[in-house]
C-alpha cells in the first residue's frame, strides 16, 4: 500500500477557507497522476491538486432542453459546480451534468463507452500521451478550426496528437506552472537583494553562497519523494528545449533523455549538491519536509508549483503575503534561451467526442468552459491558474506571489521534456533521481531512464 502524502487543503483565494470537498491526504500515485509538467503519463507529484470536476452529476433538469455531459476523472477534490451553473445562467437551452469515473480505470472506462457506443459529449483529457489511446474516439481539429480561440489559450502543443502532430485531440484549460520560490528574509542574510530574485546562475552563486555563510541551506530538497527535485531539474531541462514541439519528440525518440541538453541541466544539479546547496541528509526527506523548511527559513529557496500544496497560497498563509519571491530558473551560462523561461502546460484538456449528437452545444459549452468567466470562477474556487491573459488574477487572489507567476505565463514558456517522459522512466526519476546526483551516478541513471522510455515510444 502507498504512503499517503499529506496535502495542505485547497483554499478559497477569496475568504482563505478550505474549499468544501478538499481531502488532506492523498496516495503518492494520486498525486503524481496531476500536474500537468508531469503529465504524459508520469507518476510523480502530477497532480498535486487536480481542481477539477467541472461539473456534478444533477437531475430534475427540463425535458425540453439539451442535457449535456462529460466524462471526469474522480480526484481528491470535488467542485461545486459553479461554472456550470454560471453558464446555465447564460442560456435556457442546455444543461451539463458530469459522470465521474476513478482514475485508476479512467482509459479502459473512456474506450469502452466509446466502442459501445455511450461515451459522454465532453470528455477530460491529459496533455501528453496519457491517454492517447483514446484519441480515435474523439473529435480531431486542425488548428483553423478553432478559429479566434486558438489566439486565446496557450498550451495548445499540449494537446497534439502523437505520433502526427498535426491535428488536436481537444483544447487546453488552465495551467500548472514549475518555478522558483525564494525566502526574502534568507535572500536578505545573504546579502543579496530582496527586491528581486537571481535571474543567472551567476546571480544565483552568490545568494546561495551567502546563505551559507548566514547558516542557511540554500536550496529545500526533497530525496525522498524526488518531488522538488524533478521539479528543478525540469525548470533547468527547458533552457535547451524550448520548442513548444520538443516535449513531443522526447515521446516519440526524436530526443532522447540521454542527450546532451538533458545532461547538462543534471550536471547542474550536480554542481549545486557539490557546491554544498543542498546535502545527503535531505535523502531522507519528503516534499513536506522542504516545504517546512523554507517556510521556516531553514532553506532559502524551493522548486514547486503554482498549485496546492507547493504553492503560493501555502507561503501565503503560512509565511506572509511580502515574505517570499517567485521566478523562473535562473538563467544558464549554456543555455539556449537568451533570458530565462517558464515552464508550464495545461492543467487539462477539454476534448468533444467523435459522435456527439450535439457536437455545436458541446462546443459552445467549451468556449464558456475555457473562456474568462468560466477560467475566473475556477481561480477564485479552487485556484486553478487560466491559460488566458485576459483572468485578472490579483484582483481575484489578491495575492502578489500568484501576481507574479500570472507574469510568468505571460513571457516565454514551455513545457519541459520530463512531462513527456513514460510512466517507466518517470517512475525511475522519482525513484533515484537524488540519489544518482549524491552518488555521482547520473549517467547510468540516465541511461535507465531512456531505457524505459525506449520500451514505450508511441510509434
Amino acid at each position: 500500500m502507498e504512503k499517503p502524502l499529506e496535502v495542505q487543503p485547497t483554499t478559497s483565494a477569496v475568504s482563505g477557507m478550505p474549499s468544501s470537498g478538499d481531502s488532506t491526504t492523498m496516495s503518492r500515485r494520486q498525486v503524481l497522476k496531476y500536474s500537468a509538467l508531469l503529465g504524459a503519463g508520469i507518476p510523480a507529484l502530477r497532480i498535486l491538486q487536480r481542481p477539477a470536476s467541472l461539473g456534478m452529476s444533477r437531475t430534475g433538469a427540463a425535458a425540453n432542453k439539451v442535457q449535456l455531459r462529460m466524462l471526469q476523472y474522480q480526484t481528491y477534490y470535488q467542485d461545486d459546480n459553479e461554472i456550470w451553473k454560471a453558464y446555465e445562467r447564460t442560456q435556457d437551452k442546455v444543461t451539463v451534468t458530469t459522470d465521474f469515473t476513478s482514475y485508476t480505470t479512467y482509459l479502459a472506462a473512456l474506450t469502452t463507452r466509446g466502442r459501445t457506443g455511450n461515451l459522454e459529449d465532453l470528455v477530460n483529457m491529459q496533455a501528453g500521451s496519457t491517454f492517447a489511446a483514446a484519441n480515435p474516439l474523439l473529435h480531431a481539429y486542425k488548428q483553423a478550426d478553432f478559429g479566434s480561440l486558438y489566439n486565446q489559450l496557450s498550451g495548445w502543443s499540449s494537446c497534439l496528437e502523437l505520433p502526427n502532430l498535426k491535428t488536436y485531440f481537444g483544447v487546453p484549460f488552465g495551467t500548472v506552472a514549475v518555478v522558483w520560490y525564494f525566502n526574502k528574509a534568507a535572500l536578505k542574510k545573504a546579502g543579496v537583494p530582496t527586491t528581486s530574485p537571481p535571474a543567472t546562475w551567476a546571480e544565483l552563486v552568490k545568494a546561495c553562497e551567502g546563505m551559507k555563510a548566514a547558516g542557511i541551506t540554500p536550496i529545500a530538497n526533497s530525496g525522498s519523494d524526488n518531488n522538488t527535485t524533478w521539479f528543478m531539474w525540469s525548470t533547468l531541462t527547458v533552457q535547451y528545449y524550448p520548442d513548444q514541439l520538443d516535449g513531443p519528440r522526447f515521446a516519440l525518440g526524436q530526443l532522447k533523455v540521454t542527450d546532451s541538453g538533458m545532461t547538462n541541466a543534471i550536471g547542474y544539479m550536480e554542481k549545486m549538491y557539490q557546491s554544498g546547496w543542498w546535502t545527503s541528509q535531505s535523502l531522507g526527506y519528503t516534499y513536506s519536509d522542504a516545504v517546512s523548511d523554507f517556510i521556516n527559513g531553514k532553506a532559502g529557496i524551493i522548486a514547486g508549483l503554482n498549485v496546492n500544496p507547493i504553492y503560493w497560497g501555502v507561503f501565503d498563509r503560512q509565511m506572509g503575503k511580502d515574505a517570499y519571491l517567485v521566478s523562473r530558473a535562473p538563467l544558464l551560462p549554456d543555455a539556449k534561451t537568451k533570458v530565462p523561461w517558464g515552464v508550464a502546460l495545461p492543467n487539462q484538456v477539454v476534448s468533444i467526442a467523435k459522435d456527439t449528437p450535439h457536437y455545436q452545444d458541446a462546443y459552445d459549452a467549451l468556449k464558456y468552459l475555457v473562456g474568462p468567466k468560466g477560467q475566473a470562477i475556477l481561480l477564485e474556487k479552487v485556484g486553478q491558474f487560466p491559460n488566458r491573459s485576459d483572468v485578472p488574477v490579483l484582483a481575484i487572489t489578491g495575492s502578489p506571489g500568484a501576481e507574479s507567476i500570472a507574469k510568468i505565463l505571460k513571457g516565454k514558456t514551455a513545457n519541459a521534456p520530463l512531462g513527456y517522459m513514460s510512466a517507466g522512466a518517470a517512475d525511475i526519476g522519482f525513484k533515484d533521481l537524488s540519489e544518482a546526483i549524491v552518488s555521482g551516478k547520473t549517467s547510468s541513471f540516465l541511461r535507465s531512464m531512456e531505457a524505459a522510455q525506449g520500451a514505450s515510444l508511441l510509434k
